[in-house]
């Protein structure tokens, strides 16, 4: 109901973000609704291509295996759906303007710099273990 009441508030400038394995999540599809009754855009991240949420969705976001039958491997498909809002999240941070420290472009930036080319002076050490007596 509170996804619902927040989907109904959207403006045709706001964007609603459904994420449903099934795509036929009842809450789910309901909020779908009233986002595009708002007249707000849907963007559905979804495990099947067929299913409710394909109706509702203004940009369809189909992630997980082609070939899982309806309702198998949960797990999986949460982790599909979890590393593209990942993705899509690192898309938008490296969009935002370097020189605004306030939105945290620069700080990201900074920090995926040193993640993808580590400098080999701050690579951990390997300690032996000294065994008693030696």
């Amino acid at each position: 109901m509170t996804q619902q009441l927040a989907a109904r508030l959207l403006a045709p400038a706001d964007v609603c973000m459904v994420i449903t394995g099934s795509g036929a999540n009842e809450p789910t599809l309901r909020a779908a609704e009233a986002a595009r009754a708002a007249g707000a855009p849907v963007v559905a991240i979804t495990s099947y291509s067929a299913g409710p949420i394909t109706d509702l969705a203004t940009v369809l976001l189909v992630v997980g295996g082609a070939d899982l039958p309806m309702g198998s491997d949960v797990i999986s498909s949460r982790l599909s759906s979890l590393l593209l809002l990942h993705a899509l999240q690192l898309g938008v941070m490296l969009r935002l303007p370097p020189d605004d420290p306030a939105r945290g472009g620069a700080a990201l930036r900074e920090v995926l710099r040193n993640a993808v080319r580590p400098d080999a002076a701050h690579r951990p050490t390997r300690r032996r273990s000294r065994r008693p007596g030696s």
